[in-house]
């Protein structure tokens, strides 16, 4: 919090405004906001059916490439596959970082049915983070109490109802928003690239990389 209090009190001093830090990159911003601003606009308030509109809303618009679908199949599968390995990373993780006994077949039946729900909701897949299931341990010193979860399950639905997922990220930084990805970038690196090989033989290990390497590849 320290590098954000101490960033918006040098701009108040410097007397630089909003637009100026968008104008220079200071916060993300959209090409237009269908508002009448069409550069360096701000991030509007947004119904949540509008997602749903948009992305349910091509099956009878015509907007689905039907013919892309088979393509995407191969795509889909590995996806499946990567998941479901990194899920149960993460779950070996978190036990060992949290001290605990986990049910394997319960999480990961539970992750399915969380992901399920949020793919119906154009959400991502849903399952636990070691890096948040760590901090929730050291801000709630227990790992047994459901209180967080449902805090944070009743905080997120209020922001994905409210709509207030853009004005939120007005007041973010982006240097605060990159330093976020780094930091969840970087502990899936380790957890996958390096600590797997604790969790896994050396075949297994060898296709992580194997994948990894395929992917740093075609996407440059």
């Amino acid at each position: 919090m320290v590098p954000i209090v101490a960033f918006f009190v040098i701009c108040a001093i410097s007397g630089v405004s909003m637009e100026e830090l968008r104008a220079t990159d200071w916060f993300m911003t959209q090409h237009r906001d269908g508002l009448g601003c069409t550069e360096n606009c701000a991030f509007t308030r947004t119904h949540f059916w509008q997602t749903l509109q948009v992305a349910y809303g091509g099956f009878s618009s015509n907007l689905v490439a039907w013919g892309a679908i088979p393509r995407c199949i191969p795509i889909f599968i590995m996806g499946s596959c990567m998941t479901s390995l990194d899920s149960m990373l993460k779950l070996t993780s978190s036990e060992k970082a949290l001290g605990v006994d986990l049910d394997y077949n319960h999480e990961m039946k539970l992750g399915g049915k969380a992901t399920m729900i949020s793919s119906f909701l154009m959400g991502s897949p849903a399952y636990g983070q070691t890096k948040f299931n760590v901090i929730n341990l050291s801000i709630a010193r227990t790992s047994e109490s459901t209180l967080p979860t449902l805090l944070l399950g009743a905080i997120s639905m209020l922001v994905f109802i409210s709509g207030l997922a853009g004005p939120i990220i007005n007041i973010m930084p982006r240097f605060l928003l990159g330093g976020l990805c780094v930091f969840a970038g970087v502990g899936f690196l380790y957890e996958n690239l390096w600590e797997g090989r604790k969790n896994m033989n050396r075949a297994s290990f060898a296709i992580v990389w194997v994948s990894y390497s395929w992917a740093i590849d075609t996407s440059s």
